[in-house]
C-alpha cells in the first residue's frame, strides 16, 4: 500500500519544481519501511533541481569568496560545488532516512524513594515500545 503512496509523493513539487517527497495529504497513509525511506532520500539527492540549486549556491559562494581556502576559478568553484552537494546529500540522508530508521533514545529522569535522581535511557522504535536500560 505504501508503494502506491510513494509514487504519488514522488510527483509532489513545491512551485512545480522543488521536490516535496516527504509530505502526504492522505490522513490514513501507511508507514514507510526503512528501505522506502532510503529510496526517497536517494531520489531527493539525485533530483535534477538539487544539482541546479547546488550550482547556484556554489556560484554565490564563489562571488562572495566564501571559504577562501578553496581559491577562485574553475577549481575553486568545483570545490565549493562538491562541498555544497555533499552537505546537501548528507543532510538529506541523516535527516530523512537514518534518524527516521534508528531507534530513538529518550532520556528520562526518575526520582527514587531515597530522592537520589537517576537517569534512565529508553530505546524506542515506537512511542509505545521502549526498552529501558
Amino acid at each position: 500500500m505504501a508503494e502506491a503512496e510513494i509514487k504519488d509523493e514522488e510527483k509532489q513539487r513545491v512551485l512545480g519544481v522543488i521536490p516535496n517527497f516527504y509530505v502526504t495529504y492522505n490522513s490514513t497513509a501507511a508507514p514507510l519501511a526503512p528501505k522506502q525511506k532510503f529510496e526517497l532520500a536517494w531520489k531527493a539527492t539525485v533530483d535534477p533541481i538539487n544539482f541546479g540549486l547546488t550550482g547556484a549556491i556554489a556560484g554565490i559562494e564563489q562571488a562572495a569568496n566564501s571559504y577562501s581556502g578553496y581559491g577562485q576559478g574553475a577549481q575553486g568553484y568545483a570545490k565549493r560545488y562538491g562541498a555544497s552537494y555533499a552537505d546537501s546529500a548528507i543532510g538529506t540522508f541523516i535527516g530523512s532516512a537514518i534518524t527516521a530508521v534508528a531507534p530513538q533514545a529518550r532520556p528520562t529522569l526518575f526520582l527514587q524513594r531515597n530522592r537520589q535522581p537517576t537517569i534512565t535511557v529508553s530505546l524506542c522504535d515506537h512511542p509505545n515500545r521502549c526498552l529501558q536500560r
